[in-house]
């Protein structure tokens, strides 16, 4: 840190919220056998998911609820096997370096 701020090398080496916030939402569904997902969320943040290789699929139309929401679906393992080709950085910190990678031989 200098002078109160998070310097600019430190900033590209720490994960993105989100995916550590996914990474989370991995390891319970990993505890529980869940294999896809659905949310209602804002558009921005499936965007910003989708920004990492974690977008979801679109399921339904924007309806008001606690703002502007979309309901999405996910495929759990289609995502992975999509992530590890094409976002292997985002693919590491989600599956905490492969450890959760059995989604993708279930």
């Amino acid at each position: 840190r200098k002078g109160g701020f998070i310097e600019r090398r430190d900033r590209r080496t720490t994960p993105h919220l989100a995916l550590v916030l996914m990474a989370g939402v991995l390891r319970m569904s990993d505890n529980h056998n869940i294999r896809n997902w659905v949310s209602v969320m804002d558009p921005v943040l499936n965007r910003l998911l989708s920004y990492f290789g974690l977008g979801f699929s679109v399921i339904g139309p924007l309806i008001e609820y606690h703002g502007i929401r979309r309901p999405y679906f996910m495929k759990v393992n289609d995502v992975l096997a999509e992530m590890e080709k094409n976002h292997h950085d985002a693919w590491e910190v989600v599956t905490e370096n492969g450890k959760y990678s059995q989604f993708l031989t279930d």
